[in-house]
């Protein structure tokens, strides 16, 4: 029997959704990596982040980039 596998999309590619985990700083309960949304599922090895979506399209851009993800959108009810 084989383990299941997962795709993700996250909704809001912000600091906790994407980039938490490159602050210089202690964070209270972040302390251990992975922190954000995204890098929880790119750690994961039988889930696949394929998508994300930012009401701004230089954040959804920045994500797209950061995540090498395929899609990204810039109205949630789209993806």
């Amino acid at each position: 029997m084989s383990l299941p596998s997962y795709r993700a999309a996250i909704i809001g590619c912000g600091r906790k959704g994407s980039t938490i985990d490159s602050e210089d700083r202690w964070l209270v309960n972040y302390d251990l990596a992975p922190c954000s949304h995204a890098s929880a599922y790119c750690a994961h090895p039988r889930t696949d982040l394929i998508a994300g979506a930012s009401g701004s399209e230089k954040s959804a851009d920045d994500f797209r980039q950061r995540w090498q993800v395929p899609r990204v959108y810039t109205n949630y009810m789209e993806m």
